[in-house]
Parts: C-alpha cells; structure tokens; sequence
C-alpha cells in the first residue's frame, strides 16, 4: 500500500438540542445568582460580586464548550479521530485501522436502530449527518462498535484501499 496521510476538520453544526442546552444553563445561572441575592442578608453579603462573576465564569465555559469540531487523521490505514471542545480542549476519541472495519457504508439511522452496539461514537458534524458514513467494527475490550463520521471525498478515497474487499464492495457501491 502506498504511504498515505489525509487530515480533516469538521465543525459540529448548532442544533436545536444545543439552544434548549444554553438556555437552560443561562436559567440555572439565574436562579444561581437569585438565590445568592440571599446573602445580604447575612454577613457574607461582600462576596454576592464575587459570586456573580463566577457563576457568569462558569456559565460562560459551558455554553462554549458546546462548539465542538472533529478532526479526523488517515495515516497508513490508522484513522484517528479527535473530539476538540471550544478550540481550547482535544480529546482523543478513538484510533482504529481501517482493514479492521466489518462494514463501511452510507450512515442510516433506520438500518443501525435494528443493531446492538456496546459502543455507538457519533463524530460528525450534526445529528442526522445528510453524507455520514458509519463504520462497523469490534473494538478490543469494548465489542461491537459504531463510529459515525462526516468524511470528504478525499478522506474517503484514502480509506477505499485499506478495507478489506468484501467491506469496500458493500459500501462502495453507489
């Protein structure tokens, strides 16, 4: 096999699920900050600007780690995938070579609703990935794993060679 490398980035779009998700933070914040107005009551009363400013601190870091990008990495058959939070934070998803992949096909929710993962990572970039492919395989120590992802053209062009024949004639096919 040729010596390959292909990098890609995809930012996870802004769903509803994460507007329900910061407004809900915003109104914990809130009432966070109501019942703090309590404390002028007591002698404690001097810190209420120093409890505001970090519960806005807090708030704020949540509602921002809600951006989440992927960032997808091929080298010689080994895809890497990185969750990265607010581009401050990376996290290491998963590592797994693509010749051990039992199927690779266009992502459908209803054929994968019937199948019994003990791993399911969704790393695309929404919920309902429009050009998603998922990626079926055993995972040493998990089981049965899924790993849907949002890849390019040239990304998937680069994972065609390392599949196993019979995994490139099933998902391949157009």
């Amino acid at each position: 096999m040729n010596d390959g490398y292909v990098e890609q980035l995809v930012a996870k779009k802004w769903e509803a699920s994460d507007t329900v998700m910061t407004v809900i933070i915003v109104l914990v914040a809130l009432l966070a900050m109501g019942i703090s107005v309590l404390l002028i009551f007591t002698p404690l009363y001097s810190l209420i600007l120093l409890l505001f400013a970090a519960i806005s601190y807090v708030a704020s870091r949540f509602i921002t780690n809600l951006s989440v990008e992927y960032e997808y990495c091929l080298v010689n058959g080994e895809l890497t995938v990185d969750k990265i939070i607010n581009k401050r934070k990376r996290k290491r998803i998963i590592v797994v070579q693509a010749r051990n992949f039992e199927h690779f096909m266009p992502y459908d929710a209803q054929a994968l609703a019937n199948e019994n993962f003990s791993a399911f990572i969704k790393a695309a970039d929404c919920a309902m990935p429009e050009n998603g492919w998922c990626a079926q395989f055993n995972q040493a120590g998990v089981g049965k794993t899924a790993l849907v992802l949002s890849p390019n053209e040239k990304l998937l062009d680069m994972i065609k060679p390392y599949l196993k024949p019979e995994v490139r004639r099933e998902g391949f096919v157009k």
